[in-house]
């Protein structure tokens, strides 16, 4: 059974990009191009990016990573809040459809698809097909997918991810990732044809999205997840004292485990590059456009230069100084470009990228060719790029508190 007509696919965050693909099939389309809610758009409206540091402990010990993530979204929600608040903030009313057993699930599944529905179906961890871009590191949110097609008899499912094309899943598989959300598992949305939302909506709609990020600042829902929590992050990470500085939390090799999550946290974890800043601007300019307030458009332009900062960051994690770190980095970014740029067509380069860097983290974690003084000096240059980093995302959240006042 499939869809007839789902030719939506591809994106750079996969929650923006299952919300939009959904949207599109669905017929809505922004009232001021008469085209389709663009990726950018659908971040704006679920409320926007974040800022902060998170810090998983039981990941470490459980020597799964560092448990380090720099927050990129403006909130996480495991119960389908966050793609609930995009679709109800342009007046759409998704259904939400829930199973008892993985087995239920599917069958309820397979009724939505054979009715000509896709679904946007949510899970935490990488599905089989050709070796997912993200192994599970830097992306402790869920991360959504939709399914267009799906053969019980098979045991076969056809999905859209971050992909350009679709992707074959095993159903065992799909009802496996189902069930590790820890809340509400074997859920998925679905939405009728629906009407697009009028001009006035769409505006008064991009204008809440944008004024519940700077909110999330002003009134944080945890420390961490803020920028204080950032300020914190940037005035621990290179202290050779402290409990929580790096070199402490993760001494000889485990250091790398860090150094790497920081960077694929803010490049390749479904960001869309630069800790998602740069599609976030996209959003402000056309928020601008939709509203007419031109400030957003200034708004727009600091966050694409705190974009490059965070690049720059990520890449300072992984420097081209140190041999078998710039290896490192190369080898996440090839796998992620080939997952992205190729889908399925890229599975030979993906599991070469991946193979080769997994067998390159066993080597720098079993001996890390960083002495303490040249991790410190490491260290000390992302502190000082963090620390530039708070001043400036402080600075780009006043102002935009500002323009939509």
């Amino acid at each position: 059974m499939t869809v007839d007509g789902f030719a939506s696919f591809g994106g750079r965050h996969p929650d923006a990009a299952a919300a939009r693909n959904l949207l599109a099939h669905a017929g809505v389309v922004n009232p001021f191009t008469k085209r389709a809610f663009t990726e950018a758009a659908v971040l704006g409206l679920s409320g926007g990016i974040g800022c902060g540091y998170a810090n998983c402990p039981s990941i470490f010990r459980h020597g799964n990573g560092s448990g380090v993530q720099p927050v990129a979204r403006g909130w996480f929600s495991w119960d389908g809040g966050w793609h609930r608040t995009v679709f109800e903030r342009i007046g759409l009313k998704p259904r939400a459809v829930e199973a008892s057993s993985p087995q239920a699930g599917t069958r309820k599944l397979a009724d939505e698809i054979a009715a000509g529905r896709p679904a946007l179906v949510q899970w935490v961890r990488g599905l089989e097909y050709t070796g997912h871009a993200i192994d599970g590191a830097g992306c402790g949110s869920v991360w959504a997918i939709v399914v267009h097609a799906i053969d019980v008899e098979r045991g076969t499912a056809e999905v859209a991810d971050l992909a350009p094309s679709s992707l074959e899943v095993t159903v065992e598989s799909l009802e496996t990732a189902r069930g590790t959300v820890c809340t509400h598992r074997n859920r998925y949305f679905v939405l009728d044809r629906a009407p697009s939302p009028a001009a006035a909506t769409t505006a008064r709609s991009f204008l809440a999205g944008a004024r519940q990020c700077a909110e999330g600042q002003a009134r944080p829902r945890m420390k961490s997840y803020s920028l204080a929590g950032l300020e914190q992050w940037a005035q621990s990470i290179d202290s050779p004292r402290l409990k929580d500085g790096w070199l402490q939390v993760f001494p000889g090799g485990k250091l790398f485990w860090a150094l790497h999550d920081l960077f694929e946290s803010v490049e390749t974890a479904g960001t869309g590059g630069g800790l998602m800043r740069p599609l976030w601007a996209e959003f402000l300019e056309e928020a601008a456009e939709v509203t007419k307030r031109a400030a957003l458009r200034a708004c727009a332009k600091s966050w694409r230069e705190l974009g490059e900062q965070w690049t720059a960051l990520a890449e300072a994690a992984l420097p081209d100084a140190v041999k078998p770190f710039r290896k490192a980095r190369e080898l996440l970014r090839r796998w992620h470009d080939a997952f992205v740029r190729e889908g399925a067509k890229g599975r030979g380069r993906i599991e070469k990228a991946r193979d080769e860097f997994h067998a390159l983290r066993r080597e720098l974690t079993a001996s890390s060719p960083l002495g303490r003084s040249d991790a410190q000096a490491l260290l000390d240059d992302l502190g000082r790029r963090l620390r530039e980093l708070h001043r400036g995302e402080k600075a780009a959240f006043d102002a935009l508190a500002a323009a939509v006042r």
